[in-house]
C-alpha cells in the first residue's frame, strides 16, 4: 500500500543499515524494524514520517547507540557546512534556544563567512540536509 512505502531518505537509510549488517524489515503497521547485527545492542523502530527531518535526526541518533555508523559523519562534512553548523551552535548558546535559517545567515555574515550569493533560503537548504544526515 502507498503508506507503507518509506520515503527516499528513509529507504536510503535502510539501504546502508543492511550493507552494515543490520536485519530491517517492516513491521504489521508499516513501521520499519532495524535489529542489530551484534545481538547485545538494542532494536530500534524506525520513524519513516516523510520529510520530517526531526524523525529522521532521531532515528539517527538510535541508530547509533545501536552500533550504526552513519557514512555521512562530520569527517564528511564540506568547510562550508561546518561553517553553518558553528553558526547554529553559536546561535543556540547566545539565544538558549534553536536557530533559525535567517539567524544562521545573519551570524554567518558577521563572521565573514557567508557564501558571496548565499541567502537564507540556501543556508536553510543545507541545514535541512545536515539535520537529514544527522548532523544538525
Amino acid at each position: 500500500s502507498e503508506g507503507s512505502m518509506p520515503s527516499i531518505e528513509v529507504k536510503d537509510l535502510i539501504r546502508e543499515l543492511r550493507r552494515q549488517g543490520f536485519t530491517v524489515e517492516q513491521t504489521a503497521r508499516g513501521h520499519w524494524r532495524a535489529c542489530p547485527p551484534e545481538s547485545h545492542h538494542q532494536i530500534v523502530l524506525l520513524s519513516s514520517k516523510y520529510g520530517d527531518p526531526r524523525a529522521m535526526k532521531n532515528n539517527i541518533t538510535r541508530l547509533k547507540k545501536s552500533g550504526f555508523a552513519p557514512p555521512w559523519a562530520e569527517e564528511n562534512m564540506t568547510k562550508y557546512e561546518q561553517h553553518i553548523v558553528d553558526a547554529f551552535k553559536a546561535v543556540c548558546a547566545e539565544t538558549k534556544q534553536g536557530a533559525s535559517p535567517a539567524e544562521v545567515t545573519d551570524h554567518m555574515h558577521k563572521k565573514g563567512v557567508l557564501a558571496e550569493l548565499d541567502t537564507v533560503i540556501d543556508v536553510e537548504r543545507q541545514m535541512r540536509s545536515l539535520r537529514n544526515r544527522g548532523l544538525l
